[in-house]
């Protein structure tokens, strides 16, 4: 059997030391290597940007690169182009001063002579695209400019060249837009498409970015509702209804959508959203049409969900919402459906239905005298006190509303949480 020695041992540890440290050692190299070589990225960007921004503010200024000492020779030379620009023929001297290095003074000259490609062909040898950019975005030629930002790694100046030629040419607005959703721009990326009334990529910005609260403020420009709601699916509408806050905006909101589109499960995720504010509700109701709100009311009592006593606790919160909002009429046939009768005859009464009123207050379990007060205000003045929709005076509506005076709406509230809520 044979055995190491300890010799050995010592051997075969100090290389396995030795093999972690070189490990570590060239790990840490590679990263200070990646490291500089990021920071050298970053300061030639930034040397980049600050060359764009002093040559857009000075175009005329003379850098110290561009400074040459002449020899007699070379300053023959120059004397020669500057005769030929002077007479016109600005390429061959603009030829002659690049050859001799006075790149700027060539740029210059055609710059000022309107040859912008030429002068930015220059600036591109020069291994200068930033400046190039600058040029070409000074003379109004923003697609240009903006490839050249890209070459420099600018893409914020790339951008905004993208928006000024969405002036002309909406579809850059789209580019623009891309730029800043890779700059994780998102609040400038939205604006691009918002000019450019890219409503479909506005709206597929929004979701993915989880962006609701911009989506909701876009859909409120009338305009947009519609085409909105084109793109949002019934799993997208949800999501977004879910996720908005739950203010008065929202409540505006989903008023607005509904009254504009009106999808069925759309009103549904809307009831659902606020049916645990009453305000909100009563506000909501209050910004639909009346007719609209009455088929909404028809279709909530026909609906089989809401048949139930599961489905009591939403249609009584809605029927407190109508009550509040002055839709008496719609908020009466809710109470009805929920065995709220005395509630339901005070909401007719109110409404200016006291036949209705009075049938519903003789089916009604306790309201006996009730009853018999209101029929007897009302048999002196009709024959048929009981018919629909009779027309009484204003006084006998007045004192027939009176009568209902002890009626609460809240003694008819559920305080608990209703299952029907979206956020439950």
């Amino acid at each position: 059997m044979k055995t190491t020695s300890p010799t050995g041992d010592a051997l075969l540890l100090i290389i396995g030391i030795l093999l972690v440290v070189g490990s570590v050692f060239a790990f840490l190299l590679q990263r200070n290597r990646q490291k500089s070589k990021f920071i050298a990225m970053r300061r030639e960007q930034s040397e980049q940007k600050r060359e764009a921004e002093a040559a857009a503010n000075n175009p005329g200024v003379v850098r110290s690169t561009d400074v040459v000492r002449l020899s007699k020779e070379n300053e023959a030379k120059r004397l020669q182009a500057n005769a030929f620009i002077e007479s016109g023929k600005i390429r061959e001297g603009a030829a002659i001063l690049e050859e001799l290095g006075l790149q700027r003074y060539a740029i210059n000259a055609l710059e000022s002579a309107h040859l912008i490609d030429e002068a930015c062909a220059v600036l591109v040898r020069m291994n200068r695209p930033n400046r190039a950019g600058v040029v070409y975005q000074r003379n109004r030629m923003p697609l240009k400019a903006a490839e050249h930002f890209l070459t420099a790694n600018l893409p914020e100046e790339a951008a905004r060249c993208y928006l000024e030629a969405g002036a002309t040419q909406p579809e850059m607005f789209r580019k623009a837009a891309d730029i800043y959703e890779s700059l994780g721009r998102e609040t400038e990326a939205l604006e691009a498409y918002r000019r450019g009334e890219l409503t479909e990529a506005y709206v597929q910005f929004c979701l993915k970015h989880n962006c609701f609260d911009k989506l909701r403020d876009f859909l409120d420009a009338g305009k947009t509702v519609r085409a909105g709601f084109v793109i949002l699916d019934m799993y997208s509408t949800k999501k977004l209804v879910k996720a908005i806050p739950l203010d008065t905006q929202t409540a505006q909101s989903l008023a607005l959508w509904c009254r504009t589109v009106k999808r069925v499960e759309l009103i549904e995720m809307s009831l659902r959203k606020l049916v645990d504010s009453k305000n909100l509700l009563s506000l909501f109701w209050s910004l639909l049409p009346e007719d609209f709100s009455g088929q909404i009311v028809t279709s909530l009592l026909s609906a089989p969900q809401f048949r139930t006593e599961e489905g009591k606790p939403l249609l009584l919160r809605n029927a407190r919402a109508l009550h509040d909002a002055k839709r008496h009429m719609q908020a009466g046939l809710l109470y009805e459906h929920t065995g709220r009768l005395a509630m339901a005859a005070k909401c007719q009464a109110l409404a200016g239905d006291l036949g209705y009123s009075l049938d519903l207050l003789s089916q009604a379990e306790g309201e006996e005298t009730l009853a018999r007060d209101l029929l007897a205000l009302l048999e002196p003045h009709s024959a048929a006190p009981r018919t629909r929709h009779a027309k009484f005076s204003g006084e006998i509506a007045s004192q027939a509303i009176r009568l209902f005076a002890h009626i609460d709406a809240d003694s008819d509230e559920l305080h608990t949480h209703s299952p029907f809520s979206l956020t439950a």
